[in-house]
This record gives structure tokens, sequence and C-alpha cells, in this order.
């Protein structure tokens, strides 16, 4: 007969399949245990290796005269229901050491082949000398009690809750209309930790304004070469090309100051102690902007024009901005928020010069939006030039070669009113220290 392949499960883990002598050689060396689940082909269900015959140890060749001795008691396996749930099998050594490290109590029940039904360990002689057990018999074995959960609170009860016990200490009252107004404020902190996202979005409307810039050098060139036909005069043309140099002039400021700004604000950190100034203005900002767009559009729909809706589309921008800066102000203006270690003059300085900072970081948007908006304007204009009413195309035309320029001073502009800003609070602080350093002690007084 062809020696069986057996499969033993230690653990949880399976293994095999293994002939029957190294199946005995890891009983031997004690790898598998006689607690151990073995199986192989024509068993039923999986078996302690401590009741398979087949896998005892071959007993030992009797002395010469003398009968052999009787085969050992097959062990004894015990099955365990603790809490509604079934372990085992184990023999009686385990359950014994599980009941001096606690894992087993005398109100456990057990079993083993031969009993009538479940009993107490308690109650069994075979654990006797396992531990002290209560005298009274345990109750029957059940499923264990689902554990107790507490009432969820009302939410009056969590309103009341949250302003009498809740918030932080920077922000003591925690009201579901704070929380309310955080979450929606959140949606405009989309640029918390990924500073490059702002600054991807400077640089694209520098280029923009750049380019617009020298769009509208074309446009001047091309509107006064077009006068110098109609008026058969050649200084309009000269004039023309003079505004072509002007145009690149102001190419070259834009592309040299458009970043300018913000390489200052990168070099200067400021410090805050609480973040409650910048989110009430980024709070007061966005409900702005929201409304001069809502404004602009009822204006626009009972004059039946477009006009009326221009301006606030400008404000709505601008306050749209400044919203941003102030709920991002770590990537939009390299302010920080540390309570610890900000102090009362450094969150004052924070605050004062909070306006020049953001004019500075609005200055991409201004060169950008403004030079390009600008420079299509005085394209219409200038094509409105060549109808029936010249005058008041050609007093647009000029309107829009203003802004044009001014969008394109505006980066060194706000570079130098930021420099005189900061040399002005310096100044004030050198006096303040001076003023202070020169005070007559009290003692002086006296005196």
């Amino acid at each position: 007969m062809a020696d069986p392949m057996w499969y033993v499960n230690v653990a949880g883990e399976q293994k095999g399949p293994m002939s029957t002598g190294e199946l005995r050689g890891m009983l031997a060396r004690g790898q598998v245990g006689p607690s151990d689940m073995v199986w192989r082909e024509g068993m039923t269900e999986w078996t302690p290796a401590g009741s398979v015959p087949e896998l005892q140890p071959p007993a030992p060749a009797a002395a010469p005269g003398r009968a052999p001795a009787p085969p050992p008691p097959a062990a004894v396996m015990w099955h365990v229901s603790r809490g509604g749930q079934q372990f085992g099998p184990f023999s009686t050594d385990d359950v014994r050491a599980k009941l001096a490290t606690g894992e087993l109590t005398a109100a456990d029940f057990v079993w083993k082949e031969g009993m009538a039904g479940w009993a107490a360990i308690g109650g069994l002689p075979d654990f006797a000398s396992a531990g002290p057990f209560a005298a009274s018999p345990p109750p029957a074995p059940g499923a264990p009690y689902a554990p107790f959960a507490p009432p969820r609170p009302s939410p009056v009860g969590t309103f009341f809750k949250d302003f009498f016990a809740g918030g932080t200490e920077e922000e003591p009252v925690s009201t579901p209309a704070v929380s309310l107004v955080e979450k929606v404020l959140s949606l405009l902190r989309f640029l918390k930790g990924r500073p490059e996202g702002f600054q991807r979005y400077q640089r694209l409307l520098i280029r923009v304004g750049c380019l617009s810039l020298l769009a509208a050098g074309i446009v001047w060139l091309l509107h006064n070469t077009i006068g110098a036909i109609r008026q058969t005069s050649f200084g309009a043309f000269l004039t023309g090309l003079g505004w072509v140099l002007g145009a690149i002039v102001l190419h070259y400021v834009a592309a040299k100051f458009g970043n300018a700004g913000q390489e200052i604000i990168a070099a200067d950190v400021h410090t805050m102690s609480s973040k409650a100034f910048m989110d009430c203005l980024g709070l007061v900002a966005a409900l702005g902007a929201i409304g001069a767009l809502v404004s602009g559009v009822i204006d626009a729909i009972n004059a039946r024009a477009f006009s009326p809706l221009l301006p606030m589309l400008v404000g709505c921008a601008l306050l749209a901005h400044l919203a941003l800066f102030c709920l991002n102000p770590k990537e939009c203006l390299n302010i920080e928020h540390d309570p610890r270690r900000a102090r009362a003059g450094e969150t004052a300085l924070a605050i004062l010069t909070f306006a020049y900072r953001c004019v500075l970081v609005v200055t991409p948007v201004v060169l950008g939006a403004g030079a390009a908006a600008s420079t299509v304007w005085m394209a219409f204009s200038m094509i409105g030039t060549w109808g029936a009413n010249p005058m008041a195309s050609e007093f647009t035309f000029d309107v829009a070669t203003q802004l044009v320029v001014a969008a394109g001073l505006a980066p060194l502009l706000a570079y130098v009113v930021y420099l005189l800003a900061m040399l002005g609070v310096e100044i004030a602080l050198a006096i303040f220290r001076i003023a202070r350093n020169t005070e007559p002690s009290a003692k002086e007084d006296k005196e």
C-alpha cells in the first residue's frame, strides 16, 4: 500500500503534502503539536494529530523473554466554549496552562469525546489543581451581549455643548454657524501647502501682459499709419514709430519688474499671532465679490447694456483676489501664523504692511488682465475711428491707450511704492527705539 500524503494546519497555516515519516519527525521535533489538525485522503474531516494512530511513534521492541509493553493511552483532546465561540481541540496540559495564564476561567465550558454534554471547567476533577473554582455551577454558555451604545446627542444639545464647552485655545467659541463659515472659507484655501500653483498663475499673467504690450505697439503703429495716409502727413507715421518704441520700453520694464515684488515678499517673512484679521477680512472680501457681481448683473439687465457690468466685474475680480490672499497668506503674501513665536509688534507690522503686500502681489493681475483687455479695447476703438463717428471712437482709443500705459508701468510703480512704504516703517521703528532708549529713568526724574 502506498504511503499516504498528509496535510497539517499549524496556527492557521496549511503545510504539505508530506509523508507519514516526515510528519512523525515534525511531531517528534515539536514543529507540530498533538493539538494541530491533520488530514489525508480518505479522512472525512481534519483531526488532531495526537488522536491519529498512524502518527504515533512505534512502540519499542520487547525485551527477550518478556511480554510487550501495552500501547500508550490515546491523548484526551478538549473543546472549549468561551463567550459563545468554540475553540480547540486542546490537550489537558494545554487547558491547564490557559487556566494558569488567565486565558480561560472556571466559568468557561469544555467537552471531550465520551461526555454527554458541555461542562464547566470548575466542576471537572481533571482541572481541580489548576486553580480555585467557585462551588456553584456557572450559567450555560450563550452568545455575548452587544456592547452598550450611548444615545447620540440631539442637535440642540450639541449646539449648547459646543457653545459652552467646545472650541480651541485660539478660538474659544465653536457653534454650528462658525463651523459652517469655516467650511465655506475652506473652499478658498485650495492653495494651502501649494505655493507653486499661485506662482505659476502669476508668471502666466506676466507673460500675457508683456505680449499684450507688444500687441499694443502694433495697434499704435497701424492706427497712426492709417492716419498718416488719410492726412497725407509723414508726422503721424513717425508718431506711430514712437509709440512702437514706447511699447518695447513698457514690455522691457514689465518683464523686469513683473516678478520683482514677489521676490521681495519671498525674502521677508512676516508673522502674525492670530488668524482672526485674515479670516474676517477674507470673509468680507468674498461676500463683497459676490455682491459686486450680482449688482453688476442686475444693473446690466435693467439698463439693457453691458457697460454697467464692466466696473463691477473689475471690482469682483479685485475682491476675489483679496479674499484669496487673506485665506492663503503663507502661499500668497508670505505671512505665517505662529501664536507661540509672534509678538504683538510683529503682528502689528504684518497688518500695517498687509495692504502694500497685496498691491505687490496683485500687480501681475493688473499687468496681465489690464494690458490684455485694454489692448483689445484699443483695437476695437481703432476700427471705430474708420466709421461714421470717429470722434467718439478716437476718445475711447485715447482712454484705452492710457490704460495700457498704466498697466505696463504698474509693476514698477508698485515696486517703488512698497520700498518707500517700508522705508517709512523702518524710520518709524528706529525713532521708537531711540525714544525708548533715551527716556529718563525714574531716578533722574526725582533729581
